[in-house]
């Protein structure tokens, strides 16, 4: 749980965040399913297949990210 007003990369971190509810609702989704890897956000299995099809990409694209906010 993140409080309303923050700076830097909690302003990142707020933009995405879900309730523990909606993180609770995917996680029993996923259990039920028997599934391995549990996303609640839809766009994180995006991201974790890019950063397997090409880590170097992935990485660069999170060092701008890191250096944005940081």
């Amino acid at each position: 749980m993140l409080p309303e007003e923050t700076e830097d990369i909690g302003k990142l971190l707020m933009q995405g965040s879900l309730s523990p509810e909606k993180v609770a609702k995917s996680v029993i989704r996923g259990l039920e399913k028997e599934e391995c890897l549990i996303h609640p956000h839809p766009e994180v299995a995006d991201y974790f297949k890019a950063k397997a099809n090409d880590y170097e990409r992935w990485l660069r694209q999170m060092h701008r990210v890191q250096e944005k906010y940081v």
